[in-house]
C-alpha cells in the first residue's frame, strides 16, 4: 500500500495506541514508579517509554534486516497478512465487545512508594528548615531500564511484533524501504505509547484514582473500530496478492 510519511505516523500511532490502553505490565510498572519518583514522578510514562522504545528499535531494526528470508516466498507473505490480519480482527472484536459492554473502567491500583523503606538524607542547612528532609527517591536511570525489561517480560508484547508488528511493516514495505518511512512507522508507534503512558503518570502523580469512563470507553470503542478493519484491510490484501 502506498502511503505518505503523515498517513503511515498516524496508522502506526493508533495501531500502538490499541495495545497501550490495555492495562499490562508495564502500565503497573508506570503506576508503581510514579509513585516512588516523587515529585519527578509526572515524568515516569515518558521514561519507561524511552527504555520501551529502545528495545522496540531492536525490534524493528532486526525485522528489517531479515525481510528478505520472507519476501522470497509468496506463501510466507500470505500466512503473515493472513495471521496478522486475524490477531488485529480479533482485538477489534474484544475492545468493541468491551466498549459496548458497559462495564469497562480503569481504576489505578492502590500501591504503595516503594520509597518508604528508604531512608531519609538530611538536606542541606538552610534550605526550607533545620529539620527538613527528602527521599532518597526511585533513580529515573532504572525507570529506563524497567521499561526495557518489562517490555521483553511480557509475552503478549513478543506476540504483538511477531504477527501484528510484522505484518504492517510487510503491508507498508514499499514506504518503509526508505528512511522517511522507517522514521514514520517508529515515531508514530512510540507516540501512541508515550501519549498514553505519559497521561498516565501524570494523572497518578496528581493523585487521581481513576480515568473517566465514557472517555476510555470511547477510546477503546475508536480503536476497537480502527483494528477491525486494519485487519479485514490485511487479510484482504494478502489475499488479493496471492490470487
Amino acid at each position: 500500500m502506498t502511503v505518505d510519511f503523515w498517513t503511515l505516523l498516524l496508522i502506526s500511532l493508533l495501531a500502538a495506541l490499541t495495545g497501550a490502553l490495555s492495562p499490562g505490565p508495564l502500565f503497573k510498572f508506570t503506576v508503581e514508579k510514579s509513585l516512588a519518583c516523587g515529585r519527578r514522578g509526572w515524568s515516569v510514562g515518558f521514561w519507561a517509554i524511552l527504555g520501551h522504545a529502545l528495545i522496540e528499535g531492536v525490534i524493528l531494526a532486526a525485522l528489517l534486516l531479515g525481510l528478505s528470508a520472507f519476501l522470497d516466498s509468496s506463501l510466507t507473505l500470505l500466512i503473515i497478512g493472513i495471521v496478522g490480519g486475524l490477531v488485529l480482527f480479533v482485538f477489534g472484536l474484544l475492545y468493541l465487545k468491551d466498549a459496548i459492554s458497559g462495564k469497562l473502567s480503569l481504576r489505578f491500583p492502590d500501591t504503595k512508594s516503594s520509597c518508604e523503606d528508604t531512608p531519609e538524607i538530611p538536606t542541606p542547612a538552610g534550605e526550607n528548615s533545620p529539620n527538613a528532609v527528602e527521599r532518597n527517591f526511585y533513580p529515573l536511570w532504572k525507570v529506563v531500564l524497567g521499561g526495557i525489561l518489562v517490555s521483553m517480560s511480557n509475552p503478549y508484547w513478543w506476540i504483538w511484533w511477531v504477527t501484528v508488528g510484522l505484518d504492517l511493516v510487510l503491508l507498508y514495505l514499499p514506504f518503509l524501504g526508505t528512511g522517511l518511512g522507517v522514521t514514520a512507522f517508529f515515531v508514530g508507534h512510540e507516540l501512541g505509547d508515550l501519549s498514553w503512558y505519559l497521561l498516565v503518570s501524570v494523572l497518578v502523580f496528581a493523585g487521581r484514582k481513576t480515568i473517566n469512563v465514557k472517555v476510555y470507553r470511547g477510546f477503546i470503542l475508536a480503536c476497537g473500530i480502527f483494528i477491525l478493519v486494519l485487519g479485514v484491510y490485511s487479510i484482504t490484501s494478502a489475499i488479493l496478492s496471492w490470487m
